[in-house]
């Protein structure tokens, strides 16, 4: 019927499963599949080379005939995942004379399914209904490789040759005698023919795009195409299902003469002086980004939508689920920007790219109501800071990379980093002690850190990643409109005078209450306070560490004799040591 047009089977007998070439399992491993025989493998590979998927059954565990039929409602399927799936009426099955084997263009049985043992296989090739793989699949909620290519549509006629394809590589890489071809094939390849013109194509797009580079590209792209006086007619390949109607035509058109080669045109029903757009915003955004990239921090854009398993890895409180998502792994939309940023991070490590720095500026969602959705700028850096040279030497990312990043930004859009309280605790997402927060006000607006191995296992990367997340819609709201011109710059014309002071302090305590503290002490004498140097004894006393902090004293009035600065030094050393119970050194 319409649901199974096409199914050929072979049979190939005396194989040996064992493993497939290095040349199959370096291209399998690169595409993100798990390798598992040489049997399986040859279906997986021609999958992803070809858009054609297949499935082999062991045949010595197939009883009598082979059936395809649609599932009664309450039927149990146990599958290769070893999950068992309650069918519900009107699924397409393959059984043999006492149970059911696969789910068809889905997922096949695991008692069926190929092992080291196998010895005689049975080769399947079919053309099943796309929107009827689309509805099983989403009700049981099983994301294959197959059903994600059936349907969105493969092309009918490959159905044979992917049988000849997968016969050939079989006998290659596990021997065997193969038989001849069984089919039962009812399918009728019905040729759309669409009609367009230049005249059509050009008022679409709003450019004048000559017929002739029109005819070339659609038959670049392997239609057949009639040029007949004003009128070109079209009949798309096989294996373009999607181009149906006029307008599919003038997409591909687009894309091929450049968006880039399109003009931008002013829509006449918008009033850009009534747009109530924040330019100021707009215009920080840009700074930003300009910014991370002279960090050597590359920016991606990527979709709102992500799966809703990966969200409970964050444990995320409230999922904003969509009710016909476009696939199941793009079902709900993002609660935060780490997820497609860590997808990007494994897919990189896949191709052996172990260095990366990437960030996205963009929307999450924590709930369906208005206000709900928020403005983030998130940052992941992994792998190692500089690449191999002979100058630099080799270290990897960690927090204070990330927290330099941070703070970069907030000085960059004229932030003051005293304005702000800084915190050892963060999201349970990030390593506990190796993570921080900051807040402004009693408002928190970012996390940093090391992410949390239970969370980085669970995107199988296998080397420390660092993380941070602003959320850019509280810290524009502090954000006073600006002038156009800078800060007049002041120096001051009288000597500065160098104090450096070393504490014994309580690991618990954050450098940066440290370094606030002292600034305020004196604001207009105190010009900058750093901590240039940290020792650790564990030995010792592991509670207490050892800081060094060098300060800068000058007036702008006049040169400061020694009693002035010997002031400054006595209260600096009294605040610190009783404020936080440190020790001079």
């Amino acid at each position: 019927n319409s649901d199974c047009s096409q199914f050929f089977l072979r049979q190939i007998k005396d194989v040996k499963n064992g493993q497939s070439p290095d040349q199959i399992i370096k291209r399998i491993q690169n595409s993100g599949i798990k390798v598992i025989s040489g049997l399986v493998d040859v279906t997986n590979y021609l999958t992803i080379d070809s858009c054609r998927p297949l499935h082999v059954f062991d045949l010595d565990k197939i009883k009598g005939n082979i059936h395809i039929r649609h599932s009664k409602k309450g039927e149990h399927f146990i599958g290769l995942d070893e999950k068992e799936y309650i069918l519900e009426e009107g699924m397409i099955v393959i059984c043999d004379d006492q149970k059911i084997i696969s789910l068809a263009g889905i997922l096949g049985g695991k008692n069926s399914s190929c092992d080291k043992n196998t010895k005689n296989i049975l080769l399947e090739s079919a053309f099943f209904s796309p929107e009827k793989i689309a509805d099983t699949g989403r009700k049981l909620n099983i994301l294959s490789d197959a059903r994600y290519r059936f349907e969105r549509g493969i092309d009918p006629k490959s159905t044979l040759e992917g049988m000849e394809i997968a016969t050939k590589m079989i006998i290659e890489n596990c021997g065997g005698i193969a038989g001849s071809i069984i089919s039962d094939n009812s399918f009728n390849f019905k040729k759309v023919e669409i009609e367009i013109n230049n005249l059509f194509v050009n008022k679409v797009l709003g450019v004048e795009i000559e017929k002739n580079f029109i005819v070339e590209k659609l038959k670049d792209l392997g239609c057949n195409v009639d040029d007949k006086d004003n009128k070109i007619l079209v009949i798309p390949p096989s294996w373009r299902p999607d181009l149906k109607i006029p307008e599919d035509l003038v997409e591909e058109i687009a894309r091929l003469f450049g968006y880039e080669n399109i003009p931008s045109q002013k829509p006449e029903f918008l009033d850009f002086n009534n747009l109530s757009l924040n330019e100021d915003n707009q215009e920080i955004i840009n700074k930003i980004k300009r910014l991370l990239v002279s960090r050597n921090i590359m920016e991606i854009i990527s979709w709102s939508f992500v799966d809703s398993k990966l969200q409970d890895i964050f444990n995320t409180e409230k999922i904003v689920r969509i009710q016909n998502p476009i696939s199941t792994e793009l079902d709900s939309l993002r609660s935060n920007l780490l997820i497609n940023l860590l997808k990007i991070i494994k897919n990189n490590n896949n191709k052996n790219i172990k260095n990366c720095s990437i960030f996205e500026i963009g929307p999450i969602f924590k709930g369906y109501e208005p206000g709900e959705q928020l403005d983030f700028i998130s940052i992941v850096r992994s792998g190692q800071m500089f690449e191999k040279n002979w100058i630099e030497k080799d270290r990897a990312f960690d927090i204070f990379d990330v927290k330099a990043d941070l703070f970069s930004i907030l000085k960059n859009i004229g932030f003051n980093n005293e304005n702000f309280k800084q915190s050892n605790e963060s999201e349970n997402y990030y390593h506990p002690g190796k993570s921080g927060s900051i807040s402004l006000g009693n408002r928190k607006i970012a996390n940093f850190g090391e992410l949390h191995p239970k969370i980085l296992k669970k995107f199988d990367l296998n080397q420390t990643v660092c993380a941070l997340e602003l959320n850019l819609k509280e810290l524009l709201s502090f954000n006073r409109k600006k002038t156009i011109s800078k800060n007049e710059l002041k120096t001051s014309p009288y000597q500065m005078s160098v104090r450096d002071f070393s504490f014994e302090i309580n690991k618990s305590t954050l450098s940066s209450e440290i370094t606030s503290t002292i600034k305020k002490i004196d604001n207009n004498l105190i010009k900058d306070v750093h901590i240039f140097d940290s020792y650790e004894n564990q030995k010792s006393n592991p509670d207490l560490r050892s800081i060094a902090i060098e300060v800068k004293i000058q007036s702008d009035k006049k040169t400061l004799d020694d009693s002035e600065i010997q002031v400054i030094s006595d209260d600096i050393i009294k605040n610190v040591t009783s404020k936080f119970n440190a020790k001079l050194r």
